[in-house]
């Protein structure tokens, strides 16, 4: 028997040092595969679902591509971190393509996503989401609709609320040509340059709560994009986000209530906008200033981001987020610059 701990699947026992993290994380989500150690490498699968597990390899590798944008991953090193064949890396690689992505070769250094572009996709937002929002039978907790064009996301949460859909909800276009904002306003919203997204989230709220919303996408907004970019924007009135002195985006939430005697809505629409490449300086794009090295902005894992924070959002406690929107609203920047320049 192996010394080291072992981690059960299928009809036997492999040692868990020869099963990469996120090969791990792989098997969680995959209940057809079964496991066999191979006499030479490390491990060798055989799946009752091979259509199954050629989709997660294909998902596990989108991700390595999107952490590692513009920087070649050899198949012969993708093979090796999945135990699969080189064939197999390559015909991933190949629906990837077909799938929109604009994967490159680069000789015998390997492939990589071309770092121009940056396509919101399906499978690259669920990459970055986290697995609480993922139930045991790996099932997102949340609907993805993509959109390569719409009038807008918020017009078309309503739509699909009107005609019964029910659930969580993210939607998101590629372009809106008629992107709102508070009172009537237009939000503009070319292609392929920011993220307009709505969550259709279903929560009970009070008349008194919904105020909260607002404040609470406002938060989620500033603090992915902290987190991803380093970039430190601040929040104006209740809902605008600027960085510096650019506006570079908004937020429009709406209630929605089939019940008004209960005085509570049961879903609420959170629509954001970010667009900064139509309002920033080129030096002043979000991509110039990572968190962490190594780290990249992507219009899909900002999306991502967002949403997880909505999700775990808890209205009947708002102290978390309500400190956080505090932190970067205007005024209290403001206040806190005018106590240091005092204080000094």
């Amino acid at each position: 028997m192996p010394q080291t701990p072992v981690f059960m699947r299928g009809i036997m026992a492999v040692p868990m040092s020869k099963i990469s993290l996120s090969l791990l994380e792989l098997h969680r989500s995959c209940d057809t595969i079964h496991i066999i150690e191979s006499e030479k490498t490390h491990i060798k699968f055989l799946t009752a679902g091979q259509e199954g597990f050629s989709v997660m390899v294909k998902k596990e590798i989108l991700k390595d591509f999107q952490t590692n944008i513009g920087k070649a991953i050899s198949g012969q090193e993708l093979a090796d971190r999945y135990a699969v064949s080189r064939n197999a890396v390559w015909k991933a690689v190949q629906t990837l393509r077909k799938e929109g992505y604009p994967i490159l070769s680069d000789g015998k250094k390997g492939y990589y996503l071309d770092g121009a572009a940056d396509l919101i996709t399906e499978d690259g937002i669920r990459a970055w989401l986290p697995k609480d929002l993922f139930d045991e039978n790996g099932r997102c907790r949340v609907q993805i609709f993509l959109y390569h064009e719409i009038d807008s996301t918020n017009l078309e949460a309503r739509r699909m609320l009107a005609n019964g859909f029910s659930g969580a909800a993210l939607l998101i276009g590629e372009r809106q040509t008629d992107g709102r904002g508070h009172n009537g306003s237009s939000f503009y919203s070319p292609a392929s340059t920011g993220l307009y997204m709505t969550l259709i989230l279903p929560v009970s709220l009070t008349a008194q709560q919904l105020p909260l919303v607002s404040r609470a996408a406002a938060a989620a907004s500033v603090e992915a994009v902290q987190e991803l970019t380093g970039n430190s924007l601040s929040i104006r009135k209740v809902n605008d986000l600027y960085a510096g002195s650019h506006k570079i985006g908004g937020i429009l939430c709406e209630a929605m209530s089939d019940d008004l005697e209960s005085e509570r809505t049961q879903t609420v629409c959170i629509g954001i906008g970010i667009n900064p490449a139509t309002s920033l300086p080129p030096e002043r794009t979000l991509e110039h200033h990572p968190a962490s090295p190594g780290t990249e902005y992507s219009r899909s894992r900002l999306a991502a981001g967002i949403t997880a924070k909505l999700m775990r959002t808890d209205f009947d406690h708002p102290d978390n987020f309500l400190k956080v929107y505090q932190r970067y609203h205007s005024s209290d920047i403001e206040e806190q610059h005018s106590s240091d320049k005092e204080e000094q």
